[in-house]
């Protein structure tokens, strides 16, 4: 499946899972561009880090005044890997992501909202002729705080949990900020900031951390 084919299905879960009618929490697609996305690989004895750069395309749907439907695709790649003690040097490895989830809206309040969230999640390395396949679940709470009428902040914390194609599992908190300015009723910018931090069964840590800014899309309002 290419790229092109990937987005259109994330757009096209999101835009038929919402009729055309208003909802209390309206619908958004975000397209965004990752600069500086990590991930960390540490056993205790060696750390080892990737750096690069990617793009992602998220979004939710709401399909009732308090549920929606969300859905992520992120393709990521590393072209700088470093071994702490022993220096850096080029790769070319691809790291895919999807989620898929729905997630429960409560009313907003004097400003602020906050909702729980699940989602399944794939991810998909690639590089050097080998290849590393992991998939699993997320929960998550999350409390927004709409600061005037064009602008609102975010925060989310969560649990993650995986199994990779061998059987390993790793598991751990994920945290997300952000913050979303509105330039019209139906366009806006964002940036927000993700960490994901794992430990799997023998104790080794994974980290992935992104910094992601982009276009939001309002949609359903």
């Amino acid at each position: 499946m290419d790229k092109k084919t990937k987005i259109s299905r994330v757009c096209g879960l999101l835009l038929t899972a919402t009729p055309l009618v208003a909802f209390a929490t309206p619908g958004y697609l975000d397209f965004y561009y990752s600069p500086t996305p990590e991930l960390e690989f540490d056993d205790g004895s060696d750390r080892l880090e990737f750096e690069g750069d990617g793009y992602g395309l998220r979004g939710a749907a709401p399909v009732a005044d308090a549920v929606l439907l969300t859905a992520e695709y992120q393709k990521l790649n590393y072209d700088e890997a470093s071994v702490a003690g022993l220096g850096s040097g080029d790769v070319d490895i691809d790291d895919e992501r999807w989620r898929l989830g729905i997630g429960l809206q409560a009313p907003e309040q004097a400003g602020f909202q906050w909702g729980l969230y699940g989602e399944y999640l794939d991810v998909t390395l690639e590089g050097g002729g080998e290849s590393f396949d992991a998939d699993g679940f997320a929960v998550h709470v999350r409390g927004t705080l709409y600061a005037s009428a064009a602008t609102s902040v975010y925060g989310q914390i969560g649990y993650v949990k995986l199994e990779d194609d061998e059987g390993g599992d790793a598991d751990g908190p994920e945290y997300l900020v952000g913050g979303v300015f509105s330039l019209t009723p139906q366009l806006g910018v964002f940036v927000d900031y993700r960490l994901t931090d794992l430990e799997d069964d023998d104790g080794g840590t994974i980290k992935s951390d992104e910094l992601r800014t982009g276009l939001r899309l309002h949609f359903g309002r």
